[in-house]
């Protein structure tokens, strides 16, 4: 049927030209296989350095006994039961540093250094006026808990709890 409409070199030069125009899709499609390859791999490059460098962070801010903070942000812990149950033991907190810590009040949760300076995380129950200067009495959640018998004084405070991760 088609030996009607077309001789035979028609024919071959049309199979010729679809063969040019797949030959040229196939090299478009390669070309971008590699662009989204190689987008893939500047992707897991930058995720693996930044994994690198936030774990030197914590590292180094573990042996001076601190927390790290990467831009005014950092990740804690929650080591025992005291904030149960809204925050269980083990939970994971996204914190932020605090610019005036003269600004908290009543109800927000902060990561503060506590007895023997172990890194705490408890809710202000109390602002008072200590040595002139504005601090606060803290409790943890948990009903077997009472109010801490030290003053949180502002230098002591890290960060207020912005979310729990985990």
């Amino acid at each position: 049927m088609l030996n009607r409409f077309y001789d035979k070199d028609s024919i071959v030069k049309m199979y010729e030209e679809l063969e040019y125009i797949e030959s040229k899709e196939g090299v478009y499609l390669s070309k971008k296989k590699n662009f989204i390859k190689m987008i893939g791999n500047i992707l897991f490059l930058s995720a693996m350095i930044l994994f690198i460098f936030v774990f030197v962070m914590v590292q180094n801010a573990k042996t001076e006994g601190k927390t790290a903070s990467i831009m005014g942000y950092s990740l804690n812990y929650v080591l025992t039961g005291s904030m149960e149950p809204t925050y269980p033991e083990g939970t994971i907190l996204l914190s932020k540093d605090v610019k005036d810590k003269s600004k908290l009040v009543i109800g927000d949760v902060v990561v503060f250094y506590g007895v023997e300076n172990r890194i705490t995380t408890h809710r202000i129950v109390e602002v008072i006026s200590h040595q002139g200067e504005i601090a606060y009495r803290t409790k943890g959640d948990s009903e077997f808990n009472s109010i801490d018998n030290e003053i949180l004084t502002q230098d002591k405070i890290i960060s207020i709890v912005k979310i729990k991760l985990w």
